[in-house]
């Protein structure tokens, strides 16, 4: 979340992000001259009305119309895109001496691991109301018809833990 929105958790002046291959195998991946930037302009915080202290984020809007689609395939046209450019050297947080001055980006590194983007079909269908709903259906690509002006509510199981999105059936 950007600036004033972020969370009261996100204790800090500034982000940064360096990324830099631990092995030296795969030096192109580290951050420097070759990387190009733009700013992502469909995401924008809903803030709250409250007149409180709050902790946590606002909600967050994203319009699909304004996502940058297909950026991760090689094909994709970036001359629009701006130079990365390097604003400070950043420095690990508890380093001392000159380099622990508060206007130097002091970096902690990331313990999360890398999140998992993987498509999942759904399970099962636990609960269908005002729809008939085929025995093999959402296990497989099968026909799933909502006739007009009728109400249906499906209750869909992963069954297992997991934390995503729902875009299509296909």
């Amino acid at each position: 979340m950007k600036g004033y929105w972020r969370a009261e958790a996100n204790i800090s002046i500034r982000t940064g992000f360096i990324l830099q291959d631990a092995s030296e195998d795969f030096p192109k991946l580290n951050t420097g001259g070759s990387w190009k930037c733009i700013e992502d302009q469909s995401s924008s915080p809903i803030p709250n009305k409250l007149e409180t202290f709050i902790v946590v984020c606002p909600g967050e809007k994203i319009d699909m119309k304004k996502k940058i689609k297909k950026w991760k395939e090689i094909e994709f046209d970036d001359s629009n895109w701006s130079q990365a450019s390097m604003i400070s050297k950043g420095h690990p947080k508890y380093l001392v001496g000159p380099f622990a001055m508060p206007e130097n980006w002091q970096l902690v590194r990331s313990d999360l691991p890398p999140m998992e983007m993987t498509d999942q079909r759904f399970a099962a269908c636990r609960v269908a109301t005002g729809i008939d709903v085929p025995n093999t259906f959402p296990t497989n690509v099968v026909p799933l018809v909502i006739p007009p002006n009728s109400e249906v509510s499906l209750l869909l199981d992963v069954t297992h833990n997991t934390m995503g999105y729902p875009n299509s059936f296909v």
